[in-house]
């Protein structure tokens, strides 16, 4: 993988982590699950050459999170007072973008596993 992207998506996904363990209404087992994840896709992210099965899992995990941002910018565009707690649909739709560049870098050529 391209290093300069690598490195853009790794400041991305500290932040996230930095945004979860910020919020104290999370419960602890969801923190210690999403960190998991995070935390693996940072390592398939930069990995020389991941398997096919490191692949498979990071996009799973990332269309995971994808659907989860679909999700509440719904919930947040029919209840305005969630702006608050549930982030504006801007920053929905900022992630949901991060997580499919995050997608396309992961399936390009460079980044398949030799046979």
């Amino acid at each position: 993988m391209k290093k300069e992207v690598t490195r853009k998506f790794l400041k991305q996904l500290e932040e996230t982590i930095d945004l979860h363990r910020a919020d104290f209404r999370f419960r602890v087992w969801e923190f210690k699950k999403v960190l998991k994840e995070k935390k693996f896709v940072v390592k398939v992210l930069t990995k020389e050459r991941p398997t096919r099965n490191e692949i498979k899992k990071a996009l799973k995990l990332l269309t995971e999170w994808q659907k989860t941002h679909v999700l509440w910018k719904r919930i947040v565009k029919i209840e305005k007072p969630l702006v608050k707690d549930g982030g504006s649909v801007a920053w929905h739709n900022k992630w949901i973008k991060v997580y499919d560049q995050m997608k396309r870098e992961l399936t390009s050529p460079e980044s398949r596993p030799s046979r």
